[in-house]
């Protein structure tokens, strides 16, 4: 039998799934390959060998799981943040500094690869839905500093409950001066304090339990009048965080606020903080006051991942949302429109932004989509880009990378 000698051009798709083998009528698998290992496919049509490793240090344990986490101010100030059990070490131009320089976390073991961060200039605030969320400082290479994060509020739940009696307040300004609010009946406990009271157009937060019906605060928000408030005039509101409640799993900087969400409590709610003011979450109904809203869906859908994009999009367990304002406006407490785009899920993995797409892995661990929006047919999308190879992230993907230069590459963790 004559041999037959095939002429391929190039191998611009790469390995191609075993299922494909047959399939000499799709286009792409005359450009693809049964194996390759080590190798990176070129978009001029070649390939060349995956370039080598550099050893530059061991982590601190290495039995124990690690997390390398980007920390980039600009362009030539870059880092490599280790995060390990209860520590966090800096790595800079390829090189471990200090002798090594270490910082203590909260952070264990169990919790690295639950953790999301976010970051703007010098400042990365980072969630995990256990603990209150952190804001990690960089004052200099081998100066850091991790902290809770001083919120001056924090969001409280809406609805609030309307106490059966009148509350007066004793003064109604300034915002951060004292007020004293006195019930006609009993209807404080000393667990109130830390709650936060919604009282003639304002706010107060209370932070002392004089008696059941005498409590004292601070004001958030200035009220209109220190006149008494009718039964069902004013309501008090428990915070929305707490170490029994549980704290944001999620966030992201999207139009000059922090925006944060997904906590165990509240699995679908999203709390915005106060435009340029990323420490406040005091909740009003001014456009650049704090909000929170809950998206509404047939089944209870946990957020994941929260990512700023030409919208806000909110990647939950069971579909992928949008969140917008209204036609050229801002987000803002007032006109929040959330949309589903498509309900692929999203998996514990940390997405990643590659130019105008968020790259994720769906619900169970195996499929890669890229959630964008498509000019063509004006909607989001978020198509499986590794179909034609699914065979490569069966085994399940645990953390993803993406390389810009000198070749786009997208690296991905697997579980085995």
């Amino acid at each position: 039998m004559p041999r037959t000698t095939v002429l391929q051009t190039n191998f611009t798709a790469g390995e191609i799934s075993p299922k494909l083998y047959g399939r000499v009528d799709v286009a792409r698998y005359q450009n693809g390959v049964k194996l390759m290992r080590d190798t990176i496919p070129q978009v001029y049509g070649g390939a060349k060998r995956r370039d080598g490793s550099l050893f530059v240090h061991e982590v601190k344990t290495s039995a124990k799981e690690t997390r390398l986490v980007p920390f980039i101010y600009d362009e030539a100030t870059a880092y490599i943040l280790e995060f390990g059990d209860l520590y966090m070490r800096v790595y800079k131009n390829g090189a471990l500094l200090g002798a090594p320089y270490e910082i203590a976390t909260p952070f264990t073991e169990a919790m690295l690869f639950d953790l999301d961060y976010t970051q703007g200039a010098d400042t990365m605030f980072m969630f995990q839905e256990s603990l209150a969320p952190r804001r990690l400082r960089r004052f200099g290479d081998t100066s850091w500093t991790l902290d809770i994060a001083p919120f001056t509020e924090t969001p409280f739940q809406e609805p609030g409950t309307y106490p059966a009696a009148t509350l007066t307040p004793s003064a109604k300004d300034p915002v951060g001066g004292a007020s004293t609010l006195t019930a006609g009946a009993a209807v404080f406990a000393a667990g109130d304090v830390g709650s936060s009271v919604k009282i003639n157009g304002g706010i107060v937060k209370i932070t002392g339990f004089t008696s059941t019906t005498i409590v004292t605060g601070v004001i958030k928000q200035e009220l209109s009048s220190i006149v008494a408030a009718p039964q069902d005039a004013w309501s008090l509101h428990a915070p929305a965080w707490s170490a029994s409640l549980g704290y944001p799993r999620t966030g992201t900087l999207y139009e000059q606020r922090l925006i944060v969400g997904g906590s165990p409590s509240f699995p679908q709610t999203i709390w915005g903080s106060a435009t340029a003011a990323y420490l406040d979450f005091t909740m009003g109904v001014n456009d650049d006051d704090a909000f929170s809203f809950t998206i509404a869906s047939d089944q209870v859908n946990p957020i994941q991942y929260l990512a700023s994009s030409r919208a806000l999009v909110a990647l939950t367990s069971g579909g992928e949302f949008t969140v917008a304002g209204g036609l050229e406006k801002p987000l803002a407490p007032t006109n929040a429109q959330v949309r589903q785009r498509s309900n692929y899920g999203c998996a514990r993995v940390r997405p990643v932004r590659i130019r105008d797409a968020e790259l994720f892995i769906q619900r169970a661990g195996a499929k890669v989509r890229s959630f964008a929006y498509n000019v063509s047919n004006d909607d989001w999308t978020a198509p499986d880009i590794a179909v034609m190879a699914e065979h490569l992230t069966t085994a399940g993907i645990v953390d993803i990378a993406w390389q810009q230069e000198p070749t786009s590459i997208i690296w991905m963790v697997r579980a085995d």
